[in-house]
């Protein structure tokens, strides 16, 4: 999918600390960060942010080990060990391809001193289409099919969508709206008998300013078994 982009841009990330007051200091790393949610636009391929520390301590500290929640995310800094008065960046990407909504995504960061700090990036991205409902609710025995309509956002030229191949048999089949008002998404009932959560992946075309671009949605339906249960809703694309 990922190579269907025709270019490659940012928008700025804001990385906000989880279970961390950002003005104390862990094992004599201080970090400073801008806390904040970042609004991307449907151009956007990738989302970049730079965290800075500093070891206010009075002996090295080392970075032993960062976690990324998912291969979307990549971290990087320029070298391991801070001493004591020294500053570093911890540069941060997250890979936009497939994702839609608010997206939250954590990283963990290790030293040899004090205990580990959780951050998450959040940031919030346009879907090309407004997707109703969302998601289709099935119950089991359902035999008729669900309609999902998917119509464009506002100030954006949708040229066509398409079912993009996940390796199971097809969840359903899209259809262009009479007059050209959107597209039809039929479900087909899941043969299931417990509760389940599943996603149809959409490449949608626009016509931009950049020339032709896709983008990739996804649309949940699920199966819930009474009406007790709450239907599970998406907010990452996909991911």
């Amino acid at each position: 999918m990922k190579n269907q982009w025709l270019r490659r841009s940012a928008c700025v990330l804001f990385l906000i600390p989880l279970l961390l007051n950002t003005s104390a200091s862990w094992g004599g790393i201080e970090w400073i960060s801008k806390p904040g949610r970042v609004k991307c636009s449907l151009l956007d391929t990738s989302a970049d942010g730079t965290f800075v520390f500093k070891n206010t301590g009075k002996s090295p500290v080392t970075i032993t080990r960062i976690t990324q929640s998912c291969s979307c995310t990549t971290a990087t800094l320029g070298k391991k060990t801070y001493q004591p008065g020294e500053t570093g960046e911890l540069k941060i990407s997250v890979d936009l391809v497939g994702l839609t909504g608010l997206v939250m995504k954590d990283v963990a960061v290790e030293t040899d001193q004090g205990p580990p700090t959780v951050l998450i990036l959040e940031v919030e991205i346009p879907s090309p289409v407004v997707i109703t409902p969302s998601p289709a609710v099935f119950r089991p025995g359902d035999k008729v099919e669900k309609i999902v309509t998917l119509r464009p956002a506002s100030g954006v030229n949708v040229q066509g969508i398409t079912l993009q191949p996940t390796g199971h048999p097809p969840y359903g089949e899209i259809k262009p709206l009479p007059g050209n008002d959107g597209y039809a998404l039929t479900i087909y009932p899941p043969l299931a008998t417990m509760p389940i959560h599943r996603e149809i992946y959409l490449a949608v075309q626009l016509s931009t300013s950049r020339g032709l671009v896709t983008k990739f949605v996804s649309v949940p339906f699920v199966v819930v078994v009474d009406s007790a249960t709450t239907a599970p809703s998406s907010t990452n694309g996909g991911r």
